[in-house]
């Protein structure tokens, strides 16, 4: 059974869609967030959302 990370931290990210700050939970220290506009079939990631109401993949490298 696969498991979703458990986030301990948060990051501040941009919305690609307007550039607003958007803070998007990390799986743990030292672990990179990069905000996307779409999602892809891989990878873990988390949804969020901007002020503005835009829906933001965020993956972690």
């Amino acid at each position: 059974m696969a498991t979703t990370p458990t986030a301990t931290a948060t990051a501040t990210v941009a919305c690609p869609r307007c550039d607003r700050s958007v803070d998007a939970p990390v799986p743990g220290p030292g672990v990179e967030a990069t905000p996307s506009p779409y999602r892809v079939a891989f990878g873990d990631h988390r949804e969020v959302h901007c002020p503005a109401g835009h829906r933001v993949w965020v993956y972690y490298c």
